[in-house]
């Protein structure tokens, strides 16, 4: 009998280890974050939401702030933007924390980061040779070299990859006032309008299957601050919305596994960060606060 105790109990002992073993793969198992701006503790900086827990923590401590960020397809490093050296320049710190390291710069102001997705390049504007505009710029992490991409066009913001690196798509300015979304060759060739709207079109983000690209849209004649996010299909150009503008909603972006997308919106009194299905529909809210600001999220890899 004692035999057969000893072995129910061993046996015993190794269900409960198994579940163990699961609890601990689901804890360290793959994580979903996303990188964001904040001012809740009374300055501009980084932060990283964990969707899992539901917890934020605080990633760069600069005086001068923090913003603008985009993650390195291994989800290893942020890259951003900050004046902490004067001007406005980009830097990039490891997810996990630590000292963030400013990139070669040539004094010149450089903004609006996009980490291509193969890891080697990051693509930004810049005001370069007395430019009175913004220019398209491409950064080689290997050697340092940066190299222009030609846009015929006033005011390039917001670059945006492709899922397969091989174009960008950009925002612009165009005739009457409006900003249109383009999409740029990255290897030469005629950028191409592919929203025509009249009124802002801002922040495109790629779909992860390359066929949709989601944009902030603020109509032509909208109530001052209104805007809602909308979507595009990059082969016919047909647009659909996916919020209302009686709230102000904008910046989106996509998650790995393109289901949903993670936006700002005040719909609730104050800019807070959003999830809603990639339909628009099963809008979430994400984090809380009377006296936060949370904006310009970016949705890491699953890692």
């Amino acid at each position: 009998m004692l035999t057969i105790a000893a072995l129910l109990v061993a046996a015993l002992g190794l269900a409960i280890a198994a579940i163990v073993d699961d609890d601990e793969g689901s804890a360290t198992g793959p994580r979903e974050r996303i990188a964001f701006t904040s001012v809740r503790d009374g300055e501009r900086q980084l932060y990283l939401l964990d969707l899992g827990s539901g917890q934020a923590r605080r990633l760069t401590s600069l005086s001068a702030g923090a913003s603008q960020p985009d993650w390195s397809p291994d989800g290893l490093q942020v890259v951003f933007t900050s004046s902490n050296a004067e001007p406005v320049d980009l830097w990039i710190v490891d997810a996990e924390g630590g000292e963030p390291e400013q990139l070669p710069s040539d004094r010149r102001a450089e903004s609006d980061p996009a980490w291509a997705p193969y890891g080697e390049r990051i693509a930004y504007v810049a005001n370069r040779d007395d430019a009175i505009s913004p220019k398209l710029y491409i950064r080689n992490l290997a050697d340092g070299t940066d190299m222009e991409i030609g846009i015929r066009g006033e005011v390039i913001r917001d670059p945006a990859w492709s899922p397969d690196g091989a174009r960008i798509a950009v925002t612009s300015l165009v005739s009457g006032g409006d900003r249109q979304i383009f999409i740029v060759p990255v290897d030469g060739g005629e950028a191409r309008q592919l929203t025509a709207e009249r009124g802002t079109a801002t922040t495109p983000a790629w779909a992860p299957d390359g066929r949709t690209i989601a944009y902030t849209f603020r109509p032509l004649g909208s109530e001052e601050g209104m805007a809602s996010i909308s979507a595009v299909d990059v082969e016919n150009g047909i647009v659909s919305a996916l919020t209302s503008t009686q709230w102000r909603d904008s910046e989106p972006s996509w998650s790995p596994d393109g289901q949903r997308i993670i936006f700002v919106s005040d719909r609730d009194g104050r800019a807070q960060l959003y999830t809603m299905s990639a339909d628009g529909s099963d809008p979430e809210r994400l984090t809380r606060g009377s006296s936060t600001l949370d904006f310009q999220p970016a949705w890491g890899p699953t890692g």
